[in-house]
């Protein structure tokens, strides 16, 4: 499928990209685009809620678990047939972290790739998959929840993996995943007999 990037698009992730860069999300970042570090946090909270015995939110970190492979499985096959190329491979001049380091394409840089896995980002939308079901999990949740999918959008953007319009189409994607899985969830619930 052929993708015109809007200009709005563009000049957003030329602004975040290139123009508000730091040395402090230089560091930070690539953490919140790394699995490594996302599963690390999972864990945590399954070892926090298992010392606690706290067997209901074992039980929902579980469902978000699988929620997740869901949502990224199946927004890889969206990616797979859309085809949209990352910035990286396209743009000049563009920042992008590779292999544990920075790099940035040359001025002349001519793109080769003819198909990509650009859109929609699986990154945004796997976090906004989870923190839409904490949300319908814990309705206490604080806005703090929604914090995660946001830094985690931005990383994907920032990192050169993505443009704007990716990170949204994930969110949309994941909040819909989230959302249909919490109706189905409380849907089998009450069919069950319960609360």
């Amino acid at each position: 499928m052929y993708f015109q990037t809007p200009s709005w698009d563009l000049t957003l992730f030329t602004k975040i990209n290139m123009v508000w860069r730091n040395s402090l999300f230089d560091f930070l970042m690539p953490l919140f685009s790394s699995y490594i570090f996302l599963w690390s946090l999972a864990v945590m909270l399954l070892l926090i809620f298992l010392i606690k015995k706290d067997k209901d939110k074992v039980y929902y970190l579980l469902i978000i678990a699988l929620s997740i492979g869901f949502c990224d499985f199946s927004t890889n096959f969206l990616k797979k047939n859309i085809g949209r190329i990352r910035p990286l491979n396209q743009l000049a001049r563009v920042h992008y972290y590779e292999d544990g380091e920075w790099r940035q394409r040359p001025p002349d840089f001519i793109p080769t790739k003819r198909k990509g896995t650009s859109y929609p980002s699986a990154h945004s939308a796997n976090a906004m998959t989870a923190a839409t079901l904490a949300v319908i999990f814990w309705p206490g949740s604080r806005f703090w929840v929604w914090i995660l999918p946001l830094a985690i959008g931005y990383s994907r953007v920032y990192l050169g993996k993505h443009f704007p319009t990716d990170v949204l189409a994930g969110w949309l994607y994941g909040l819909w995943t989230g959302g249909m899985i919490g109706i189905i969830y409380r849907a089998v619930l009450k069919k069950g007999g319960q609360k």
